[in-house]
């Protein structure tokens, strides 16, 4: 990882207080404090992202179910008014 190269981020000013309060706090510049966060971040979506798949996988399972269910209770819906308007005559 020695080929680094800058790059230029804008911050709110509380943010950057912040972080330099961090820096100060663990010893070490912002760079290398911005750089540990990014590979924290980068490792932790990684590992988000499937499962974010997985979720929106079963929610549209989900959906196709209830399509389902809902249809078969208008279906129902109709043969139960069905029959109460042959009681009634």
């Amino acid at each position: 990882m020695g080929n680094k190269k800058p790059i230029s981020i804008r911050i709110e000013e509380e943010e950057l207080k912040e972080l330099e309060k961090l820096s100060m706090k663990e010893g070490i510049n912002r760079s290398v404090l911005i750089s540990k966060a990014i590979k924290q971040f980068l490792q932790s979506y990684d590992r988000k992202t499937p499962e974010l798949s997985e979720t929106f996988d079963r929610l549209k399972e989900l959906e196709r179910k209830y399509e389902t269910l809902l249809t078969k209770v208008n279906i129902l819906t109709g043969q139960v008014d069905n029959l109460v308007k042959k009681e009634r005559r």
